[in-house]
Order: C-alpha cells, then structure tokens, then sequence
C-alpha cells in the first residue's frame, strides 16, 4: 500500500504508445507536466531510444526530465549495425548519462541476477547469463 501523508503530493503521468482522440485524449495521462521535475522509470532499456523520446516529450510539454531508473539494467553495450562486432560501446544508460548529464540508476542489474542463479546453484542459467554478458557487456 502506498502512504497517501507521504505520497500523496507526488502526481504521475505515462504515455501512451498511440495518442487517442477520446477519453482524456492525447499521448499522456495523468498530471500535466509544465514546471514539473520528471523522474522517469521504465522497465528495460535497450538503445535509449525511448529515454531520448521521452525527454523530448516532458521538454515540449515544459517539464524537466531529471533522472532515468529502470527495473533491470542488463548493462548491455548500444546496438551497432552488426550486432556483434566485438567492439567496446557504452550502455544506453551511460549513454544518457553522458549526453544529457542526467543521473541514472537500476533496480536490478545483470550482475545481480548472476549472483543470485550462484547463490541459488544454478550453474546452467548463470553460465548463460555470464556467456550473454561477455557478448554484449557495455564498457561504462
């Protein structure tokens, strides 16, 4: 449950993947954002596209975007055109932190899942998980 002396005060809003001309209309809902500081919290990141669009979104609408969590940071380097091409990349998280200078942070990140498939002895999914990150480890 959530503490409504503590909370209550703290308004929210998301966007929705297609903008609908019914209801509350538009491509956000909840609480408009002029003037407002925006912390945005995402499940996965990936490339940064979304983090990029969304600052781009909470600027236009007159908020400021001023930190990025997500629920799980699989630290993986930015995509290039081949994929796997063995070259060191920063993360899309170390990315955003670097151009826009905007802190950001995980709930859980791909080495914390390791150390619980160690802790729990499961060799086989923590091997994969150990092969997945030496493949596409981000080098921030």
């Amino acid at each position: 449950n959530i503490d409504a002396t503590k909370w209550g005060a703290v308004k929210y809003s998301f966007n929705r993947k297609e903008k609908k001309d019914h209801g509350e209309g538009g491509g956000l809902v909840g609480a408009g954002l002029r003037d407002a500081n925006v912390l945005v919290i995402d499940d996965v990141v990936t490339a940064g596209t979304a983090m990029r669009e969304t600052i781009e979104t909470v600027k236009r609408e007159g908020g400021k975007v001023v930190g990025f969590v997500v629920a799980v940071d699989r630290m993986e380097k930015m995509p290039s055109a081949t994929d796997d091409d063995g070259v060191p990349r920063p993360s899309a998280m170390g990315q955003i932190r670097n151009e826009y200078g905007l802190p950001t942070a995980s709930i859980v990140t791909l080495d914390d899942l390791i150390e619980l498939l160690r802790a729990k002895g499961d060799e086989a999914d923590m091997e994969r998980l150990k092969d997945y990150r030496s493949r596409y480890l981000a080098s921030d």
